[in-house]
Order: structure tokens, then C-alpha cells, then sequence
């Protein structure tokens, strides 16, 4: 495994020393400010919501550290990375046995006050276990899990959990109390606490010594998530209720430990997308020394077949085709460099839509959890969360979109423009009215095309952005945007027309050319209308633009369908 870090250069050494430092002040203070720790009884729901927060992480480190090791192939990576997907799902169950997730006070599943506990201290110890084999396993090595043998092993971990999970809730009736009707542990609870605190311990230290002796940023993650969960399982004991005060705190200090991981790891990410952009501008620069070596010799032979044709005007057939296969070499040279842009472009895209699902999903289940609640509460849909979906939905078939742009193995289908038409202008409409510009769509006929509707959503999308845009740098009186759909014989054309001032004639030719843009590289990356163009000549269709009216008309052409 490679370090993170050289030998000689350990930063963060003199950081763990003051955060472990730090930690036990602030336990001492908890326990000499409540010496009898009070408890929280009327709130029951803080529990619950930072419960919520760790599973949402757990499930982030988990996948970040996962896809560190199919980078790396180290076992700190894959033991971390199974520990937190435990953690993540044991804290699901942990959180459906939790007493008062209910209007009526009762958990989601089980009946005793002791479920949630014979829950959490099995999957806590695993935790546990799994940092523990994070800091000493020399397991699984580059080869031993080759191909997705990897993820059948996430799989199998997860089954036991889940297992795990079941057979105690079932089970119940027959596990000794761990956890009395007031929220008191009992002494076995106490215990058990206590041993995995020294588990953790024991992790942390070792995790410490990984760190300084390899530098690997892993190792230091795991020491400050030790840290602070053997901080939250000692402060738990001292507070002897699940109620106590000390514990919900130690529950935000835990929350900060696993941020550390998680952030951590997003790091390695960004270290890895710079270093793979690092590589495309040496691509780049490769290819435009070839470029430049094939002028050379393009001018040595124009200058050798000058003086050929002097001499032997016989030859000057065989020079004519010489220059010929020069200018094919030169037009092959510059397709390179643009499959090298959209090769660059595409990673960029594929890692962007790699990093986002996972948060997406996240999200997409909070609006989701946000929506019943209210219903429960209320009695009627939540409008709101239903319009947040519908964006998450839109911003997860975006991804999908930019993704298969350069996987040309989806097929095309039926799809009526105007419904897409109605979806962007509703989408958008907030957008528009908040800077003051209404947006009109106009639908004289009903167009069906054949294709990629996403896509042509997306094409859309770009096109009212830059208007968009263009009122944002150009205010005019009384704006507007009309959007138009109509048919022409065999062909619909939509026509979107703004009165922002339109485009200079001096550029107006260059628009639809990739990296080109005028909003400067903090507000602009020049491939918006290059990938409207792209995506609407994916669809054997046209777009093109001109001034007209006091703005921009932008006219999108597709084949129709025989009728509605």
C-alpha cells in the first residue's frame, strides 16, 4: 500500500495529541459540572435526529472508503469501509427500535425497551472490531479479492447484520434486560459499554502507531473515530440512562469524528481527480508536440517536393499525393485532439456523476422521510417535498444523460414534445419569476419525435439558461422569454426567443463551438450550447441561432412522427 503521506512528514501527529487532550478535558468538565447527569426525557426526538445524521454518514464513509480500495487495494480501506456499512445498518435498526419513534411512544418494530440496546452495543462492537482490522490486518492483499469479490463480501457482511437485526427483534422476549422502562442501564449494559470502550481504545492507539509509522491518512481517521466512540461508550456508563445529557453530547462529538473520515476520504478524491487532470494536460501537450513535429515535416517535404518538381515534372503527380495524404494526417491529428477533449470531458462527467449518486440518494430519502412525516401530521401531501423530488429525479436523469452521451448503446423512443416542453417551462418558471422575467410557451400543434427525450430536455435546459444568463448581465425593460411549438411539414420546430439584446454578430458563428464562452472562467465553461448542439444531432436533428426581435431566437428542427 502507498502512503498518503511520505515517511519523515507526519502533520497531523501533533493534532491527535490535542484533540485527545482536548476530549478528556471536556469529559472531565461534563463530569465534575454534572455530577448527577440530568436527563432529557421531554426530548426524545434529539436522539432519533442524530441517529438519522450518523446513518446518512456512516453510509457516506462507507462508499468513499470502498471505492478507495478499488483504487488502492489496501486492507485499512476495505476493514473501514465494511465497518461503516455495518455501523450504517445496524443504526437503521437501532433507530425502528428506538422507544417514542411513534405518535403513540412505541418503537417502529419490537416491544421491549431493551431492543434497541441489544441492537446497538452487537453492532458497536463490530465497529469496533472492523477499526481494529483496519489498524492491524495485513488482509485482503492487491490479489486476494480480485474483480467484484469484494462487493459479495459487502453483501455477505451486510446479510449478517441484517440477520443479526431480525433474529433479535424476534427474539426478543428471550435476551436479558439490558436497558430498565426508565432508560437505565443495567450493570450487564455497563459491562458490555466498558469492554468495547477498551476495544476502541486499544484501536485508537493502534491506529496512532499505523499512522506514525507509514503516514497513511487512513490510519488517523480511524484514530479520532475511535477516539471519540470509546469517549461516547465511557460517558454513557457514567451517565447510566439512554436519556442522560452526557450522552446526547458525546453523540455530536461522535458525529464530528466520523465528518473527519468522511472528509478525509472526499480529499483523496479531489487528490485523484487533480492528478487525472494532470495527466490529460500532458496528454494535450503530447499531442500538440506531434502536431507540431508533423508541421515540420509537412514543410520539409513541401520544400523537397518544390525542388523535385523543378527537376523532374514527371514526379509532380506523386507530390500532389504526397500533400494529399499530408492534409489527412493533419485533420486526423486535429481529431485526436478533440477525442482527447471528449475523452477529458467525459472522466470529468463520469467522476462528477460518481460523486453526486450517493448524495443524491441521501437526499432524495430525507424529502422522502420530510413528505410522510408531514402527511402523518397534516393529513395531506406535502407539495413542496413533491417538487423537491421532482428535481432530485431531474437532477438524477441529468447524470444519467451526461453519462450515456458517450455510451451510444441506449436506444431512441417515441416521446411528445410538448409535454417535455411543459416539464422545462414549469421547472424553470420559479427561476424566470425570480428575476422578474415571465416565461410563455406556445403550443400550436402536437409534435411527436422519435429519440432521447432526457436529452432534449436537457438541449432545452442549456438554451433557457443562457437567456437566463443574459437577463442577469444585460437588465432590459419589460423581458420576456416565449417558447413556441409548431409543426413544418415533416419537421416541429421549437423557437425560443428572448428580447435580452442578442448575440454579437462577431461571435454569433462561434457559439456552439466547445470551451468557447464569454461569461469568463468563473461563470462559464463554454460546453452548454456545444452539448445542446450535440444532444439535438444525436437525435438526427438541428439547432441553430440568429438575432432577431431585440434578442436571441434559437430554433431547434426534429422529424415528426406520421401524426398525434
Amino acid at each position: 500500500m502507498t502512503p498518503s503521506l511520505s515517511h519523515a512528514t507526519r502533520p497531523l501527529r501533533r493534532v491527535m495529541m490535542a484533540v485527545a487532550l482536548l476530549l478528556a478535558l471536556a469529559h472531565v468538565a461534563m463530569v465534575l459540572v454534572w455530577r448527577t447527569p440530568p436527563l432529557l426525557f421531554p426530548y426524545p426526538w434529539i436522539v432519533t435526529t442524530l441517529d438519522t445524521v450518523i446513518i446518512v454518514i456512516s453510509g457516506a464513509v462507507s462508499f468513499l472508503a470502498l471505492g478507495r480500495y478499488q483504487v488502492l487495494r489496501d486492507p485499512a480501506s476495505y476493514w473501514t469501509g465494511i465497518g461503516f456499512a455495518t455501523c450504517g445498518v445496524g443504526v437503521i435498526f437501532y433507530l425502528l427500535a428506538w422507544p417514542g419513534l411513534l405518535p403513540n411512544g412505541a418503537p417502529a418494530i419490537g416491544h421491549f425497551h431493551s431492543t434497541a440496546a441489544w441492537v446497538s452495543l452487537p453492532v458497536t462492537t463490530l465497529l469496533a472490531l472492523f477499526l481494529l482490522a483496519a489498524a492491524l490486518s495485513r488482509w485482503p492483499s492487491a490479489t486476494s479479492l480480485p474483480g467484484r469479490r469484494w462487493l459479495w463480501s459487502l453483501l455477505a457482511w451486510l446479510s449478517l447484520v441484517v440477520a443479526g437485526g431480525l433474529v433479535t427483534v424476534l427474539c426478543e422476549g428471550w435476551l436479558p434486560v439490558l436497558v430498565e422502562g426508565s432508560g437505565a442501564f443495567t450493570p450487564l449494559a455497563v459491562a458490555w459499554g466498558m469492554m468495547v470502550m477498551l476495544l476502541f481504545a486499544l484501536g485508537s492507539a493502534l491506529s496512532a502507531r499505523r499512522y506514525l509509522a507509514t503516514g497513511d491518512i487512513l490510519a488517523a481517521c480511524g484514530f479520532f473515530t475511535q477516539l471519540v466512540t470509546g469517549f461516547a461508550l465511557l460517558m454513557a456508563a457514567y451517565g447510566g440512562n439512554r436519556f442522560s445529557l452526557p450522552l446526547v453530547v458525546d453523540r455530536f462529538i461522535m458525529i464530528g469524528g466520523f465528518l473527519i473520515t468522511e472528509i478525509v476520504l472526499l480529499s483523496e478524491y479531489v487528490r485523484l481527480f487533480r492528478r487525472e487532470r494532470d495527466r490529460s494536460s500532458q496528454l494535450e501537450g503530447l499531442v500538440a508536440e506531434r502536431t507540431r513535429h508533423l508541421e515540420e515535416q509537412r514543410a520539409e517535404l513541401a520544400q523537397r517536393n518544390h525542388e523535385l518538381e523543378l527537376s523532374h515534372r514527371r514526379l509532380e503527380e506523386q507530390g500532389q499525393e504526397i500533400l494529399r495524404a499530408l492534409d489527412q494526417v493533419r485533420e486526423k491529428e486535429r481529431m485526436l485532439v478533440q477525442q482527447s477533449r471528449m475523452a477529458a470531458m467525459g472522466e470529468i462527467l463520469v467522476n462528477i456523476a460518481h460523486q453526486w449518486r450517493q448524495p443524491l440518494n441521501v437526499l432524495g430519502l430525507i424529502v422522502q422521510e420530510m413528505a410522510m412525516q408531514y402527511r402523518l401530521r397534516q393529513g395531506e401531501e406535502d407539495t413542496a417535498a413533491r417538487r423537491a423530488m421532482e428535481v432530485i429525479r431531474q437532477m438524477s436523469r441529468t447524470i444519467d444523460d451526461f453519462r450515456n452521451f458517450f455510451r451510444p448503446d441506449h436506444a431512441p423512443v417515441p416521446f411528445r414534445v410538448n409535454e417535455v416542453l411543459s416539464k422545462m417551462v414549469d421547472m424553470l418558471g420559479v427561476s424566470f419569476r425570480e428575476i422578474r422575467v415571465p416565461i410563455q410557451l406556445v403550443n400550436s400543434d402536437e409534435v411527436i419525435t422519435t429519440g432521447y427525450p432526457n436529452q432534449f430536455s436537457q438541449a432545452v435546459l442549456n438554451i433557457l439558461v443562457n437567456a437566463m444568463d443574459a437577463f442577469l448581465e444585460r437588465p432590459v425593460p419589460e423581458p420576456r422569454v416565449v417558447v413556441k411549438l409548431f409543426r413544418e411539414g415533416e419537421r416541429g420546430v421549437v423557437v425560443i426567443a428572448d428580447n435580452a439584446g442578442g448575440i454579437p454578430e462577431d461571435i454569433i458563428d462561434r457559439i456552439f463551438e466547445p470551451y468557447f464562452t464569454t461569461k469568463g472562467p468563473d461563470k462559464g465553461t463554454g460546453i452548454g450550447l456545444y452539448m445542446a448542439k450535440a444532444l439535438i444531432a444525436n437525435m438526427n436533428g438541428s439547432l441553430t441561432v440568429r438575432n432577431a426581435s431585440g434578442g436571441a431566437e434559437f430554433r431547434v428542427e426534429v422529424l415528426c412522427e406520421a401524426g398525434p
